[in-house]
């Protein structure tokens, strides 16, 4: 079905790849979210390479996307360890509607 040569690259070298992504992203504070839009769109990729009829093809896309899928949930979980300091650390509080407002709205 596969060669030796598709193999060792989804088995070794796109793992290695992303992980070294993944290390990159947290050491210079990528943003966490641009995995996981691969991942998405991945998944959007393998569901019509599915839908052509390609099975094999599919199911490698699939794996790539969970790859880059953890890559994202781990950097992200790194962001929230390290408290998101710097970069969007007041999001909620900045846009967040204020209290006394929202009393008002609800009556």
């Amino acid at each position: 079905m596969f060669g030796l040569t598709e193999v060792l690259v989804l088995e070794r070298i796109i793992p290695a790849v992303i992980l070294v992504y993944t290390i990159a992203a947290i050491r210079f504070k990528l943003d966490g979210r641009a995995p996981i839009a691969i991942a998405l769109s991945l998944l959007v990729v393998s569901a019509v390479i599915l839908a052509v009829g390609n099975e094999g093809l599919a199911n490698n896309a699939a794996i790539v996307c969970y790859y880059f899928l953890v890559s994202g949930v781990v950097i992200l979980f790194v962001e929230y360890l390290r408290g998101n300091k710097g970069k969007d650390s007041n999001f909620w509080m900045t846009h967040s509607v204020p209290e006394h407002k929202l009393r008002e709205f609800l009556g």
